[in-house]
């Protein structure tokens, strides 16, 4: 069990932080202030919130790397934490001694930790990669290996800090079934995420944060409604579900109409700076239309059909819309070819809102049909 009670937390101005600058004046700065929840065991919690709302902040203080400045928060079991990736591997090890030396750590003996080795080795998946140093690993290797050995020591509480971000597809699906496995034997998770759609699918409660404060603690489905409605609505900026690339803020404007009526003529335009590192042939634009649950209702892409330049470039998809009703936002991706999985020098995930509507249709979508119909009658 985690009780957190009235807590707060705040640095010298020498300490930095993303959370606590607007305090720097004073010669102090608060990450978190007047924090209070109570998180049970085998509860499955998101964590949401802008960049610098002091998510990192408060997870740093249940994993016991930190302490409160004022206030209580009381951690009810062994802690296994993801909170920075490689954070506590030594890059000169090889994945097997760094295996040990997390257990060791943990307060693992050597025949625990031997015990586990077989199974934590399968689960990361990184073959004879396991015999040397974790600083030849890609990211997603390190995070493999991090996850599978923090995950799979089975921890009473384990808390994930945006580290499924760096894998592919295919490993975040296997993390979610393990989720499911270490919950129903009682294992506490707090999972930090951007990714709306990930925290509502294995998250049963949300915790909001905001500057500093916990905006709003319930259940994900209302939760997540009014972060995303407030996130949406404040488009590209910081105010974005999510932002994220090799080359963040090459995407310089998203424009179309915030209204959408059925049949209209739409104009989505993105203008953009494809990065010198990009190869144009193999760059592609992307558009996608999204509900409240992140689910991609339309895609619009150059992949295939327009050819990108360097420099500056303006891409307009035209299309009539087949909206009947709803609220929507857009998602907008600039990415290099030659996935999976997917590498993006700019991902913007709600850029803008959008709302539709149409007299007498039902439904979202209205799409024109013919109806014919065969019958001999009576007689």
């Amino acid at each position: 069990m985690i009780k957190a009670e009235h807590v707060t937390k705040i640095y010298s101005k020498k300490a930095g932080g993303k959370a606590a600058r607007r305090d720097a004046k004073k010669g102090f700065m608060t990450a978190l202030s007047d924090i209070s929840f109570t998180v049970a065991k085998g509860e499955a919690v998101g964590i949401v919130g802008k960049n610098g709302s002091g998510k990192s902040t408060l997870l740093k203080l249940i994993a016991g790397v930190s302490v409160p400045s004022r206030g209580t928060l009381a951690v009810d079991g062994r802690v296994a934490a993801l909170l920075e990736l490689g954070a506590g591997f030594h890059p000169e090890y090889t994945g097997i001694r760094n295996i040990y030396l997390n257990g060791t750590v943990n307060g693992r003996t050597k025949a625990e930790i031997a015990a586990r080795l077989p199974e934590i080795l399968r689960f990361a998946d990184i073959g004879d990669y396991a015999q040397e140093p974790v600083k030849t690993y890609s990211d997603g290797m390190f995070l493999r290996l991090a996850f599978a050995a923090a995950a799979l020591d089975e921890p009473d509480i384990l808390i994930v800090d945006e580290a499924l971000a760096v894998g592919d597809f295919l490993f975040q699906a296997k993390c979610f079934r393990l989720f499911e496995t270490l919950r129903a034997k009682g294992t506490t998770i707090l999972f930090v995420s951007h990714d709306i759609d990930a925290i509502r699918r294995f998250c049963s409660r949300v915790l909001w944060l905001d500057h500093g404060r916990l905006r709003m603690d319930g259940t994900v489905d209302t939760v997540t409604a009014a972060y995303m409605a407030e996130a949406i609505g404040q488009g590209c900026g910081d105010g974005a579900l999510r932002r994220f690339g090799s080359a963040v803020e090459a995407i310089k404007e998203v424009t179309a109409p915030s209204f959408w009526a059925y049949g209209q003529k739409i104009t989505l335009c993105v203008r953009f700076v494809l990065p010198d590192a990009a190869v144009p042939e193999a760059a592609t634009l992307s558009v996608s239309v999204k509900n409240r649950e992140g689910l991609d209702l339309l895609v619009f892409t150059t992949r295939g059909r327009q050819a990108l330049c360097r420099g500056t470039n303006t891409v307009r998809f035209q299309f009539y819309s087949p909206f009947c009703s709803g609220s929507y936002y857009l998602a907008v991706g600039l990415e290099q070819d030659g996935g999976p999985p997917i590498t993006y020098y700019d991902y913007i995930d709600g850029a803008m809102q959008i709302r539709a509507g149409a007299e007498g249709k039902f439904g979202v979508f209205h799409i024109p049909s013919e109806v014919e119909t065969d019958g001999e009658g009576e007689g």
